[in-house]
C-alpha cells in the first residue's frame, strides 16, 4: 500500500490477520475543536490502547507532548507485540485527530508498515461495524527495533531559522 490511510472496509477484511496490530491512540484532552463525546467507551475488536499523553512520549522530559526516546519506543514495541512483520493500524475516537501524530512517530522511528484508519472510530460506527467494550491485553514479545529517522523532524533554531 502506498497511502498512509486504510479504509474501514480494508480493516474489516483484515481484522483476523495475525500480523495486524490495531491501536487506539485517542486522547483524553481534545484541543481546538468541539470533542465527540461518547455515552460509553467502545473499541474496534482486537484493539490495544496506546496513549500519546502517557506512553508514546519521553517520560523523563518536562515538556508536554515530548517525542519518545528510541529506548522508550522500543519498549512499547515489545509491550504491544509489534515486530517487523506487523501491520499497524492506528485510529482515534475523534475521526482523525491524534492518529496522525502517532503515525508520524512510528514513521520517524523507522516503522513503515503503519497506517491511519480513514475516519477513525466515528466512521466505523457510522457503518454499523462491530465494536466491543474493552481493549485487548497487550501481546508482549514484539521485536521491532527503532531506527530513528532524524530527517523526519524539523526543528526551529534560535531566531526561527
Amino acid at each position: 500500500m502506498t497511502s498512509p490511510i486504510v479504509s474501514t472496509q480494508w480493516l474489516a477484511q483484515h481484522l483476523a490477520s495475525p500480523a495486524l496490530v490495531l491501536l487506539d491512540v485517542s486522547m483524553d484532552k481534545v484541543v481546538g475543536r468541539e470533542p465527540l463525546v461518547y455515552s460509553h467507551q467502545v473499541y474496534i475488536p482486537d484493539t490495544q490502547q496506546l496513549s500519546l499523553e502517557t506512553q508514546l512520549l519521553d517520560t523523563t522530559s518536562q515538556s508536554a507532548n515530548s517525542f519518545p526516546t528510541v529506548e522508550r519506543f522500543n519498549s512499547l514495541m515489545v509491550d504491544l507485540g509489534i515486530d517487523e512483520q506487523s501491520t499497524v493500524v492506528i485510529y482515534d475516537n475523534q475521526g482523525i485527530y491524534s492518529s496522525p501524530r502517532a503515525w508520524w512517530i512510528f514513521k520517524t522511528m523507522g516503522f513503515n508498515n503503519v497506517y491511519i484508519l480513514d475516519g477513525g472510530l466515528p466512521q466505523w460506527l457510522i457503518e454499523g461495524r462491530e465494536v466491543c467494550a474493552s481493549v485487548d491485553i497487550a501481546r508482549d514479545g514484539g521485536t521491532f527495533t527503532a531506527s530513528f529517522q532524524a530527517s523526519a523532524l524539523v526543528c526551529a533554531g534560535v531566531g526561527g531559522h
